[in-house]
């Protein structure tokens, strides 16, 4: 007599969950231990995909443009051109709009390197031509220093005496039996501009058509994402990437406005106070002042530094602009461009410009403010429903003082004579 056998589903729901979690922790230890590894092969896959991630950046760049156009002029443009087709209407205005902005950004690019480089170049050949110059200017200055004090030019003799020694025997015994690899790592280092420069025009056109048909692509992600999650959970995932694209959108755009505005006003001064390195210099601070606090030290000590070997008085003049400029830049305008758009008070700024820089190194620099002003924003709101879900106080001031909260006390029942606000300053 046959038995027939009959599936149990719950059984078969906790076998499956089992193998799953059997599975994540097998793979979890092999990529603990295995990190380099993984390092390498993830390093290796964003390498295929750096054209497409290019393109996809540059589309999310322009795109805004590429809105704008279409809203104010071009839609307008292809009804009056098109008027019983809206589609073919729709289709002209969208290759039109691409075809401007594509030639603006390379317009824009190309301007930069004519204008730049070239000045650039001048800039780097005056300061290697005049190395020996500066050389015999510092090495007058101690002489005449050190001659007052004969103790103090001995020890510096000495020094230097050493220190020629030990440079020497580096050259012979380190440097010239790598020349080898050094040129081999040159020759590596052109390569990989060239496949920059390549990669960089594949992302153009791989931009192109990303915004070409930017709506279906968006709308086949929603689509995937509402068939493998709930709509429950889909919703706040598309709420929490809105949350995102504002975020960054508004971040990065304010600080390039910014930086070029810091470049020019920069340029214009050493122009009329007739100050070295002035293209070298200006693109140096605009550079670097597109890194959140850490930017406007990074791109002024070394700019300091090199009309200091010019002139102290100069380097003295262009001191002092630097700081006003950063102190009206960072009080004035940026407010007023960026605002106040990621929440976070300067503590928690400088947090994530060291843990992501440290991370990411250099993007990390770049996008770790605007990364954790998600985070941080994120974890506020899922915080503040969890309180009311409680009912418990969300106001911050009702945690202040120590010992337990009373959720029965209302809030506004508090005697604090002082409030703080969302970024946890005290006022």
């Amino acid at each position: 007599m046959s038995v027939k056998f009959r599936w149990d589903r719950k059984y078969l729901y906790w076998g499956v969950t089992a193998f799953c979690v059997i599975a994540c922790s097998m793979l979890f230890f092999w990529t603990f231990t295995q990190w380099s590894q993984v390092k390498s092969i993830v390093k290796t896959g964003l390498s295929i995909l750096n054209p497409i991630i290019t393109g996809v950046v540059i589309a999310y760049i322009l795109n805004p443009i590429l809105s704008f156009l279409e809203r104010k002029l071009l839609l307008k443009l292809g009804g009056k051109l098109f008027p019983k087709n809206a589609d073919s209407a729709r289709h002209f205005s969208r290759i039109m709009g691409i075809m401007i902005v594509v030639a603006l950004l390379i317009s824009i690019i190309s301007t930069l390197l004519i204008l730049v480089l070239p000045q650039l170049y001048l800039s780097i050949q005056k300061l290697v031509l005049n190395m020996q110059a500066y050389y015999n200017t510092a090495v007058n200055w101690l002489g005449g220093v050190f001659n007052r004090n004969v103790e103090a030019g001995t020890l510096f003799a000495n020094i230097l005496s050493g220190a020629t020694n030990y440079f020497t025997n580096w050259v012979n015994t380190g440097l010239l039996p790598r020349m080898q690899n050094i040129i081999a790592s040159l020759s590596t280092g052109v390569i990989g501009v060239i496949k920059a420069i390549f990669g960089f025009f594949i992302g153009i056109i791989v931009s192109c058509y990303v915004m070409y048909r930017k709506e279906e692509f968006t709308a086949r992600i929603k689509k995937l994402t509402y068939s493998l999650l709930s709509k429950e959970h889909t919703d706040s995932l598309i709420n929490a990437m809105g949350h995102i694209h504002k975020t960054f959108g508004q971040f990065f755009v304010g600080k390039l406005i910014d930086a070029t505005f810091v470049g020019i006003v920069c340029a214009t001064f050493m122009t009329i106070c007739k100050l070295p390195y002035v293209a070298l210099i200006s693109m140096i601070i605009a550079t670097t002042n597109v890194i959140p606090f850490f930017g406007p030290y990074i791109g002024g000590i070394p700019s300091c530094f090199l009309i200091l070997l010019e002139s102290p008085v100069q380097c003295v003049i262009f001191g002092a602009f630097l700081i006003i400029m950063q102190a009206f830049d960072g009080n004035v305008v940026e407010p007023r461009i960026i605002g106040n758009k990621t929440g976070m008070s300067g503590f928690w700024i400088i947090f994530s410009i060291l843990l992501f820089g440290g991370i990411f190194g250099f993007p990390g620099l770049l996008f770790g403010v605007p990364l954790f002003a998600v985070i941080y924003s994120s974890l506020g709101a899922w915080s503040k429903k969890r309180l009311k879900n409680k009912q418990m106080p969300t106001d911050t001031a009702a945690y202040i003082y120590a010992g337990p909260v009373d959720p029965a006390k209302p809030e506004h029942e508090d005697d604090l004579e002082e409030k703080i606000d969302e970024k946890g300053v005290i006022k």
